[in-house]
C-alpha cells in the first residue's frame, strides 16, 4: 500500500529535487535524493539502480551534452507521484538565434524524508535527433562565433496549449428565413451560490502547475547572476555518447533502427 504524504511535503521535496538537479546541475547531490533501492528508468538508455548508478548515468550523459539544460514547463502532484514536463534546451550557437528544444516527460514517486523511490523518463528519439541536427548545423554556421555550450540564457517555458485543428472552410449557406421573435419569458429564479472548493478538489489532476493553469514555475530557475557549474565540470567523467558507452544499469532491448 502506497504511503500518504502531505501535499506540502511532496511539493517542497520536488522543488528541492528540481533546483538541485536540472537547475543547479549538481548531479552528485541530486542522485543522493534517491533511496538506496531506487530505480531510474529511461525508456531509451535503460534502468539504473541506486544513487551511484543514477549519478554515473546523469553525469555521463550530461557531460557529453554540455549545451543542454531543462526549463520546467509544468508539473502535477497526485499523492506521492509528481508528473512534470521540461524542454531540453540549447541556446542557439548563433547569437540572436532562437533556442533549440525538444520535450520530455518525467514521472517520479516520493518515498518520504525528502527522498524519491523512482523516476521514469520519456522522450521521442526522432525529436532528439532533430534537436541534435539543428544544434550542430547552427554551431557549424556560427563557427568561431558560437556561444559557449554552458550558456543558460532562457529559462522561460510557456505552458502547453493544444493547437486548434485545421478545418476546411464552411460551405456557403443560404440565408436563414425570417423568424418571428421569441415570446417573452419570465426571468429564471435566483440560485444559491455554489459552495467553495479547495484547490484541485475533485479535479482528478492533483495540485501543481498544470498545462492549463498558467506557468507557476518561476521558482524553477537560477538566481540572477548564476554561473553554471555542473558537478561533472573539471572531473574526469567518461562521457556517455551511445548505448555501448554505458557501464552500469540494465540495457533495454533496442531495435536496430534505434541504436546509436
Amino acid at each position: 500500500m502506497t504511503a500518504a504524504y502531505p501535499r506540502e511535503e511532496v511539493e517542497s521535496a520536488f522543488r528541492h529535487y528540481f533546483l538541485t538537479g536540472p537547475v543547479g546541475e549538481d548531479w552528485a547531490a541530486w542522485s543522493q535524493l534517491f533511496t538506496p533501492d531506487a530505480t531510474y528508468n529511461d525508456h531509451f538508455w535503460g534502468t539504473f539502480h541506486g544513487p551511484a548508478e543514477i549519478q554515473r548515468f546523469l553525469e555521463g550523459t550530461m557531460s557529453f551534452a554540455a549545451h543542454v539544460y531543462s526549463p520546467l514547463v509544468w508539473y502535477n502532484i497526485d499523492g506521492p507521484q509528481v508528473i512534470y514536463k521540461v524542454v531540453n534546451r540549447a541556446d542557439n550557437p548563433e547569437p540572436g538565434g532562437d533556442p533549440i528544444d525538444f520535450p520530455s516527460l518525467q514521472v517520479i514517486t516520493y518515498a518520504g524524508h525528502g527522498k524519491w523511490a523512482s523516476e521514469d523518463d520519456w522522450w521521442t528519439v526522432a525529436e532528439m535527433r532533430l534537436f541534435n541536427h539543428r544544434y550542430q548545423t547552427a554551431k557549424a554556421r556560427a563557427a568561431a562565433n558560437a556561444r559557449t555550450p554552458l550558456s543558460r540564457l532562457d529559462w522561460s517555458a510557456a505552458p502547453d496549449r493544444a493547437p486548434a485543428p485545421d478545418r476546411a472552410p464552411a460551405p456557403d449557406r443560404a440565408p436563414a428565413p425570417d423568424r418571428a421573435p421569441a415570446p417573452d419569458r419570465a426571468p429564471a429564479p435566483d440560485r444559491a451560490p455554489a459552495p467553495d472548493r479547495g484547490a484541485g478538489a475533485d479535479s482528478g489532476t492533483g495540485a501543481g502547475a498544470g498545462p492549463d493553469s498558467g506557468t507557476g514555475t518561476d521558482w524553477a530557475r537560477p538566481p540572477a547572476g548564476h554561473q553554471p557549474s555542473p558537478s561533472w565540470l573539471g572531473r574526469d567523467v567518461p562521457p556517455i555518447t551511445r548505448l555501448s558507452d554505458i557501464d552500469v544499469g540494465v540495457r533495454h532491448p533496442v531495435a536496430a533502427s534505434r541504436r546509436r
